[in-house]
């Protein structure tokens, strides 16, 4: 293993972490477990070689486990360890931090997961609104839950959504975070129409 040899908790993170690619496939596997392939489709840039590569180190460091479904599926999927888990309020962080940068000129967008993702480091908790959201992303149905001054996002169709997006996850940010109109951006308003400058509100980046 490569290390920086240097006993601060920091480089002995990034030891473990700090690996190119390494990060990024914790926010692809943050809200649940994935298919290889489904990995290795949500970071193209990397191509599956370095996902597998980065993938055995991370499982060998006790961040990432890989379990077997059983029937019918009967196929192996990654998930993040407890271990694992509890690096989303660094996600956070860098994104928050990130956010501030200039978007490179040839990035490939938004995987859906990134999106989700990004409500963390947006989200100021500014007031107690409560507000269901239903985003309809190209990977399937996913959620948001405006409550006691935070926001949760998950995977899977909201219960009696106030709010219903349908739409990329490029296109999506773009309406929300840079107040795009949402029909000459593609994105379906499908219920809630008078919510959404509120949920804008909530959660543009500033």
């Amino acid at each position: 293993m490569k290390t920086y040899s240097d006993a601060c908790g920091v480089a002995r993170a990034l030891d473990l972490i700090g690996d190119r690619w390494a990060l990024l496939i914790v926010r692809e596997l943050m809200l649940g477990p994935k298919r290889f392939g489904a990995l290795a489709d949500g970071l193209r840039a990397a191509g599956p070689d370095m996902v597998a590569k980065r993938l055995r180190e991370l499982t060998d460091h006790g961040i990432v486990v890989r379990r077997s479904l059983g029937a019918p599926a009967n196929v192996d999927v990654y998930a993040l360890s407890p271990r694992g888990l509890a690096l989303r309020p660094v996600l956070r962080e860098l994104g928050r931090w990130g956010a501030t940068t200039n978007l490179p000129p040839d990035h490939l967008g938004l995987t859906d997961d990134a999106f989700l993702l990004a409500f963390d480091a947006v989200f100021p908790g500014r007031d107690d609104t409560e507000l269901i959201v239903e985003f309809r992303l190209p990977g399937g149905p996913a959620n948001a839950r405006v409550a006691d001054g935070g926001i949760e996002v998950g995977w899977g169709a909201a219960a009696e959504p106030d709010l219903v997006l349908e739409g990329d996850p490029d296109a999506l940010g773009s309406v929300l975070w840079n107040e795009a109109d949402p029909d000459a951006s593609g994105v379906r308003v499908i219920a809630g129409r008078a919510l959404l400058d509120r949920f804008r509100a909530l959660t543009t980046i500033r």
